[in-house]
């Protein structure tokens, strides 16, 4: 009598789901140039065992267009984040969590563009996706929260900006504690959102607070507290504290300089209009 078990694991399938962890891993520490080829395998292999139309292949196809977007190359992230988009589309449908990985990052690109009104409809497509699938205190929804309010925080709409940080900020406590990595891209951002506001007695200690969780749980020494410190240096710097502010941004620069980091420079106009809503 049979086990009820017939599938064989595929030794090829197991080493595409091996090369895209590594890849993973390789892009969230920002070594975009290591993890192309490694991203890329796992693509060819996935295609291969799995057809071209599969969820993790789109999963791939998401990650190679994280890489193009760390290397500053816009056009073909979009493009790899459309094709992944399509397949999830197809084969999980529109209202599917994964999606809304995919369109926040496809809102990134745009955003970056100065396209505003496409960034905030994908921006607010993926957040309705996260509520009504997960749920409106789930951890990945303020994900998309602290996402949107970046944008708004760009087109200098504070009140906005400061509403979504702060349930994003909220949700995160929930699920994590204060003193969290995940809470400091929030605590970061609103420490940014609040120097741009002048509330600089507000946004200091957010600073601080997103500094020592990124230390805590990455180290003093880790290339992602770049910009972090070089944002709390300005803050720092408006407040009179040169010498505290001089000394962030020396390490920032150590930071950015070992990553080879370019700032890319956009060119929006200033007269932005509010995206009218979705």
């Amino acid at each position: 009598m049979g086990t009820g078990c017939n599938s064989i694991p595929n030794p090829d399938h197991n080493r595409s789901n091996v090369l895209s962890l590594e890849a993973h891993e390789l892009i969230d520490q920002g070594r975009y140039d290591e993890a192309f080829p490694i991203a890329e395998e796992a693509l060819k292999i996935q295609m291969k065992v799995l057809g071209n139309d599969h969820p993790s292949v789109a999963t791939s196809l998401n990650d190679i267009g994280q890489i193009y977007r760390g290397q500053g190359d816009l056009k073909m992230a979009g493009e790899f984040y459309q094709r992944a988009l399509n397949i999830q589309e197809k084969t999980l449908g529109p209202n599917h969590p994964f999606l809304a990985i995919v369109l926040d990052n496809m809102a990134g690109v745009y955003q970056h563009e100065c396209n505003f009104v496409e960034a905030e409809v994908l921006f607010k497509r993926a957040l309705r996706i996260q509520e009504i699938a997960l749920g409106p205190e789930h951890t990945n929804v303020a994900r998309s929260l602290n996402n949107l309010g970046a944008l708004y925080s760009e087109l200098d709409q504070f009140g906005k900006a400061e509403t979504l940080y702060k349930r994003a900020l909220a949700i995160r406590e929930k699920h994590f504690g204060p003193n969290h990595l995940m809470l400091v891209a929030i605590q970061h951002n609103l420490g940014s959102l609040y120097t741009k506001m002048g509330k600089f007695k507000q946004a200091k200690p957010y600073f601080e607070r997103a500094l020592s969780n990124q230390e805590s749980s990455l180290g003093p020494d880790h290339q992602n507290l770049a910009l972090l410190l070089k944002n709390y240096a300005g803050l720092l710097r408006k407040m009179g504290s040169l010498n505290k502010a001089a000394e962030l941004e020396e390490r920032s620069k150590k930071f950015l300089s070992k990553m080879g980091f370019e700032i890319l420079k956009k060119d929006c106009p200033t007269d932005l209009k509010s995206p009218d809503p979705v």
